[in-house]
Formats: C-alpha cells, sequence, structure tokens
C-alpha cells in the first residue's frame, strides 16, 4: 500500500494594489522622506518620469509588487519594504491572475485598474484577467497568452 507524501508547506499567493493617486499625494506631501523610506536607491532610479521628477505609476507597481511579497512571506518583524526589491527587466513566473474584486470597498475612481507590463519584462504563463483591465505591453516584453483583457502594445519605457 503506497502512503501520499505528506504536504508540509502549502502554497500561498500575494496579491496587491496601489492606487497612484495615493502614491503622487506621499511624494507632494513627504518628498524624499517618503521616497527613501520605501524605495531602494536602484529602484528610484527606475522610477524617473520624462520632466525629472517622479513617476508614480512606476513607483505604484513597486509598491505593490512589495507588498504581494510581504504577503506570501509572512515575515516576522524586522523586514520593511525597503528589503524587497522590484528591479528592471523583471520576469514572471506562472503567469498573473488579476481576480474580480468583491469588495464594497474602492478608492474613488470607477476607472480600470492599469496592468502596464514594462521594456524587457518576461511573463511566462497565462494572464487572466477577470475584470475589466488597461493592459499595456511594451514591444520589448514578452508575454503568454492573455484571457480577458486586450493588450495595447507601445514603444519606450512607459505608455
Amino acid at each position: 500500500m503506497n502512503a501520499a507524501p505528506a504536504i508540509t508547506g502549502a502554497l500561498r499567493v500575494g496579491t496587491d494594489l496601489v492606487h497612484v493617486p495615493d502614491v503622487a499625494a506621499s511624494i507632494d506631501r513627504f518628498g524624499a522622506r517618503y521616497l527613501h523610506r520605501v524605495y531602494t536607491d536602484a529602484e528610484l532610479d527606475t522610477c524617473r518620469s520624462g520632466a525629472g521628477g517622479w513617476s508614480p505609476e512606476r513607483l505604484a507597481a513597486r509598491f505593490a509588487a512589495k507588498e504581494a511579497v510581504l504577503k506570501v512571506l509572512r515575515p516576522a518583524d524586522g523586514v520593511s519594504v525597503r528589503d524587497i526589491e522590484v528591479g528592471a527587466d523583471s520576469r514572471v513566473d506562472h503567469g498573473i491572475l488579476v481576480e474580480k474584486s468583491n469588495s464594497w470597498f474602492n478608492f474613488g475612481s470607477n476607472q480600470p485598474p492599469r496592468v502596464v507590463i514594462g521594456p524587457r519584462a518576461v511573463v511566462q504563463g497565462t494572464l487572466v484577467f477577470e475584470r475589466e483591465v488597461e493592459l499595456y505591453v511594451s514591444d520589448t516584453a514578452r508575454i503568454g497568452e492573455v484571457k480577458g483583457a486586450t493588450p495595447i502594445k507601445f514603444s519606450g519605457e512607459n505608455p
């Protein structure tokens, strides 16, 4: 008689959304203090806007990724969002899932979430969207099959 192997750990998935205007407001209100408390120097180097300021969209994406990682790891005290860096030329294995929200709470916007797959990024696996999104994909990115959204191609660093 063969027994099934024991499962010693559970698969955990972390997701997070960050409202871009909230990040822009934090930049306006707290400036460098906010930026250097949350982001690494390498992340800040990749999050400049064309006007010499900061790109709230890029910073929000990095913050959401950091929060998702924290949800998965559930670290003990002593780990901060600066300990997690989301670099340029990112790679995502096993696809992306954006679930339909069942929450009554929203951030005061009826706009669909904006999903950007940046330059040279690689997303292996299927991208599944169960809710309406604006999906922008760099012409230098490589992605898997897309279900539930229509990709909008862009050139350059930002859509």
